[in-house]
């Protein structure tokens, strides 16, 4: 019976034990995680190479678990270790554990680079290695690498489908060229447009300093402020990245959590000095920590204080003010091609016109499917202009088809037998993207002169 009840309460135990992660080889178990040990001496791997990386750092820095290399000024350490480990440390060094992947998805900026990122969270994007394609062989080669103008990694964090969607804030001027005041086609007026508010597309590159490191810092924030210049939120989540030199064939990207996390976060200050100072407040609690995991990984990397300090780079800050307005870029920024035609006879009779069908064609290149819904639909509005009075009047609407798919032809023929009065008439042809609670002229207007 005492046997019994021992079993019984081992069973007991074991059922109320939570599941721990299983850390298949190479890798091993540790209290935050798994991390490689491939030569399973139960030691991981990455603590092995810091520890030969803090006892050689007299003579030089080195990486890997190769022989120590001395350096000549300026260099960038070879890499002499797995891909795995730098990810095994990573992983250990921010406490979350994730799989890298090569992210091989279709965005613009991974289809022109010529090497390769692997990243441990493609939605985040936290931590991201890049394997270059050619090797830098000094700091000052990373600096020219990585600095702005040059460096288009920033697109890496950011929807460029999005971010197309913007443009630069129009002035007065600017707004009723596109929109002209009395025309028949617009009742959008400038008053209307700066009701809608703005973005401050606010750019800087800087050397941030932690004891005597200099670790480079991209940071990207759109703060939304409306006609008064208070505060509305953001129009999508800071961009804030670590720009760690490794190796010379290796920089490591690391976008803090937090940043993103701010991007979501809803707060009561109501102008634009307050939201800044609100952010700068938030970033400089956070940075600490940051820079702590950053110096990690470039002592893993063979990256010594030293070598960092050899960082020339200037800081750089650009503010632009943008805007997301829909009927801006419905007339102006949206890539898309449209054709019309009318086909007519003009009989003996004086001042008539027999309208005889029309053809259609539409084709959009840039606006991203997702936002745009099923009850959605693609349109033409047909004027009639009257000379020389130059009246106009809406005279038809013809429906292309449902949604508004990029890449996607919308065409229509139509056969018609109408006939027109007056004289010196021409038809106005406008496409028109329409939801259920709103419409959008695309575009210029194709104009027909009827005779």
């Amino acid at each position: 019976m005492r046997w019994v009840l021992v079993i019984l309460g081992i069973l007991l135990i074991v059922s109320c034990t939570p599941n721990k992660e299983e850390c298949l080889r190479p890798y091993m178990e540790t209290s935050k995680g798994c991390c490689l040990d491939v030569d399973s001496n139960h030691i991981c791997d990455y603590k092995e190479i810091l520890n030969q990386t803090e006892e050689v750092n007299q003579t030089g820095p080195v990486n890997g678990t190769g022989p120590v290399t001395a350096l000549k000024p300026g260099e960038l350490p070879d890499r002499s270790f797995r891909m795995e480990e730098l990810e095994s440390l990573i992983n250990n060094v921010d406490g979350i554990h994730n799989y890298f992947v090569t992210d091989n998805r279709n965005i613009p900026y991974l289809n022109e680079l010529e090497g390769e990122i692997k990243v441990n969270n493609r939605a985040m994007r936290t931590w991201a290695i890049e394997m270059l394609s050619e090797e830098l062989e000094t700091i000052s080669d990373f600096h020219e690498y990585v600095a702005i103008p040059t460096w288009q990694g920033w697109r890496y964090y950011l929807n460029e489908t999005d971010w197309g969607m913007t443009h630069e804030y129009l002035t007065e001027n600017e707004f009723y060229t596109l929109f002209p005041k009395n025309k028949y086609y617009d009742n959008y007026f400038y008053v209307d447009y700066e009701k809608k508010g703005h973005i401050d597309l606010d750019i800087n590159e800087e050397v941030v300093l932690s004891a005597k490191w200099n670790i480079p810092r991209y940071r990207r924030e759109t703060f939304i402020f409306n006609q008064l210049g208070k505060y509305r939120g953001f129009w999508d989540n800071p961009v804030v990245v670590y720009k760690l030199p490794c190796t010379k064939d290796t920089i490591v990207y690391y976008r803090p959590r937090w940043a993103t996390e701010f991007g979501n976060a809803k707060f009561t200050v109501n102008n634009k000095d307050n939201a800044y100072a609100m952010w700068f407040s938030e970033m400089r609690s956070e940075e600490p920590e940051s820079l702590l995991k950053a110096i990690e990984v470039m002592k893993f990397c063979g990256v010594s204080p030293e070598l960092t300090q050899q960082l020339d780079m200037a800081n750089y800050s650009s503010i632009e003010k943008r805007s997301s307005d829909m009927d801006v870029f419905f007339r102006t920024v949206l890539d898309h091609e449209f054709e019309a035609s009318v086909k007519y006879e003009i009989p003996d009779a004086d001042n008539a016109v027999i309208i005889k069908g029309y053809d259609f064609s539409f084709v959009q290149n840039q606006a991203k499917d997702t936002l745009f819904e099923d009850s959605s639909f693609l349109k033409v509005d047909i004027f009639l202009v009257k000379y020389p009075s130059y009246t106009n009047e809406l005279y038809d609407t013809i429906y292309l088809g449902r949604g508004f798919e990029s890449g996607k032809l919308y065409s229509k023929e139509l056969v018609k037998n109408v006939d027109l009065y007056g004289r010196d008439l021409s038809m106005m042809f406008l496409p028109k993207f329409e939801t259920s609670y709103n419409s959008y002229y695309i575009g210029d207007p194709v104009v027909v002169a009827l005779g």
